[in-house]
């Protein structure tokens, strides 16, 4: 029996045939490692976010008045360097545990956009000061809350119409006023809108990319101790008020709540 080889026309065929199941392997390899690369991205910008927003949520759910004179400030702030909006809020919370001695469950608290010095890149900040004193926009711990931001608005709701700041800021003398802040009418908003815009990559040894398009999340909070303020007006008995060791739900029983 003689022995046949294969003839060229043979071979190119099957070489057609090999190189082309190859491409589609090394294809679809590579489009399912990139597929993980942007879910793991997009679910490390959700889950920066989701803390970001629980937090501040949970400090403004629970505010009070800050200072007599200032009981809640939001100040509508654009970083003109980079054309990026940038609020910032001070006011007290009751969502605060004591940790030392003396502490009470009511401390300032105050949230901002800055630069990371180390990594060039917008971070989101909350200061609190367990405290509170006659500075109230001073003192206290800063820590990182989000990194990666690309925006932070907030949005103050009177119960009708939503302004873009809140109060008087005793610092800025031509800061605009919002008209709820005249006299003891409103001294807290009765509900926050948070916008917060965050972009990949989270990787603090990876510099920021301009370029790629951040995620926009939202979330509205109501204060709870928003109408209960209003009825009691800016006097002295909103300093009775804040100490009252009563709970929203009207149970007897204190506001402290974990620390968020």
């Amino acid at each position: 029996m003689n022995a046949r080889g294969f003839t060229l026309v043979e071979m190119i065929v099957a070489t057609t045939i090999v190189v082309g199941i190859m491409g589609t392997t090394v294809a679809c390899m590579t489009s399912g490692t990139k597929s993980e690369k942007i879910v793991s991205l997009r679910s490390g910008v959700l889950q920066t976010a989701r803390v970001a927003l629980d937090r501040v949520a949970a400090d403004l759910r629970l505010a009070v008045p800050l200072h007599p004179d200032s009981a809640f400030v939001g100040i509508d702030r654009v970083i003109e360097e980079v054309g990026m909006e940038a609020d910032n809020v001070d006011f007290a919370t009751r969502n605060y545990r004591p940790r030392r001695i003396g502490e009470g469950d009511i401390c300032e608290a105050s949230y901002f956009v800055g630069r990371d010095q180390q990594t060039g890149e917008w971070c989101l900040y909350r200061r609190r000061d367990p405290s509170p004193d006659d500075r109230p926009f001073e003192g206290g711990v800063r820590e990182r809350i989000a990194r990666g931001v690309r925006g932070f608005r907030l949005e103050y709701s009177d119960g009708v119409l939503w302004e873009n700041h809140w109060g008087r800021d005793p610092r800025e003398r031509d800061m605009p006023t919002n008209a709820m802040d005249v006299g003891p009418i409103a001294p807290l908003p009765d509900a926050v809108r948070i916008s917060i815009a965050i972009a990949p990559p989270l990787d603090p040894r990876r510099p920021p990319n301009p370029d790629v398009e951040p995620f926009v999340f939202q979330r509205v909070v109501r204060l709870q101790f928003a109408e209960r303020y209003r009825n009691a007006g800016l006097g002295g008995e909103v300093g009775d008020i804040a100490n009252t060791p009563t709970s929203p739900s009207g149970d007897g029983t204190s506001n402290g709540a974990p620390n968020g």
